[in-house]
This record gives structure tokens, C-alpha cells and sequence, in this order.
């Protein structure tokens, strides 16, 4: 009888648990058809923060360990990729991006334990406004030399402006 009692104790927290919303863990195949709908900021969206906020969502019946975030600035070759806990649909960008800004960011799940990368989502861009709202003007920083000698202080000419490049921090 108590053999009876313990398995009916054991069926009923396993049933209670699976309502919580607990889920499975995901095996490596789940990763690969893991789809992931990106919530905010909207596909081509302008966002006033610098430190914006990513969402996302799925409706899948696993639990990744971990979601690998990709954010890419368009000019710059920089990417950035983030590690989030598989119970968290959101990360934080802490770090400030630039003003007038192009980015591109992606979501997949992530298997730390083997590190693998599922099915990564849809790429979606988002700005961050206009580089002159409220924002002090800058002269550009030059790239480089435009000759093999400094010309600091003299006019360059028409044929010369090939060999100047600069950006905009």
C-alpha cells in the first residue's frame, strides 16, 4: 500500500509541475526548428533610446538552456552577440548605441551544454533616430592620410578628394 501511495504522491506533483508551465527542456532537434517571433522594436522602427529593450517570443513546447541575441550595426562591421537565460524572452541592450544608428538583431536558441545555435529568426533593423536630435553636431574624424605626407592646414583640390575619407562618430 505505501508503494501505491508513493507513486500516487510522485504522479500527482509531476501532474501539478507540468501546470505550472514548467516545459521539457529542448533536445539538440528542437534547436534546429526552434522558430522565434521578434516582438520590439518593430521591423524598421525608429526607437528613442540608445539602450532599447529586445523582445521576443515563441510558441514552442521546450525550454531552451539559453538564447544567443545578435546586434549589428550597419556601417560598422561590429556584432554583437549576447547570451540570455532560456527563461527570459527580453535583454537589455547596457551598453549605448549611436544616434542615427542602422541595426540589425536576430534571436536563435542556444545549447550552452554542447554550444550549439539553432534556427536563428528573422533579421529585423531598427534606428535610433536622427544623429542631429538633440544631439550636439560633430566635424568628422578623418580615416586616415589622404597623401603620403600631412597637409595639414592647406586646401586639398578636386583630384585630391579621393584620397580623403572620414565618418561620423
Amino acid at each position: 500500500m505505501s508503494k501505491l501511495r508513493f507513486v500516487s504522491v510522485l504522479l500527482l506533483i509531476s501532474v501539478i509541475l507540468a501546470g505550472c508551465g514548467f516545459s521539457r527542456p529542448c533536445s539538440l532537434d528542437d534547436y534546429d526548428n526552434f522558430d522565434i517571433v521578434l516582438d520590439d522594436p518593430a521591423n524598421g522602427s525608429v526607437v528613442s533610446s540608445l539602450t532599447p529593450t529586445l523582445n521576443w517570443h515563441h510558441s514552442e513546447s521546450c525550454q531552451p538552456e539559453r538564447y544567443y541575441v545578435t546586434v549589428q550595426m550597419k556601417e560598422k562591421n561590429g556584432v554583437w552577440g549576447y547570451l540570455v537565460d532560456g527563461d527570459s524572452t527580453d535583454y537589455h541592450l547596457d551598453s549605448s548605441l549611436q544616434a542615427g544608428g542602422e541595426y540589425y538583431w536576430n534571436v536563435s536558441a542556444y545549447s550552452s551544454s554542447v554550444e550549439y545555435r539553432g534556427k536563428v529568426s528573422p533579421e529585423w533593423i531598427f534606428y535610433t533616430g536622427s544623429p542631429c536630435s538633440g544631439t550636439p553636431s560633430m566635424a568628422p574624424r578623418p580615416v586616415g592620410r589622404f597623401t603620403y605626407y600631412d597637409r595639414y592646414g592647406e586646401w586639398i583640390s578636386p583630384s585630391d578628394a579621393y584620397k580623403f575619407e572620414w565618418y561620423y562618430p
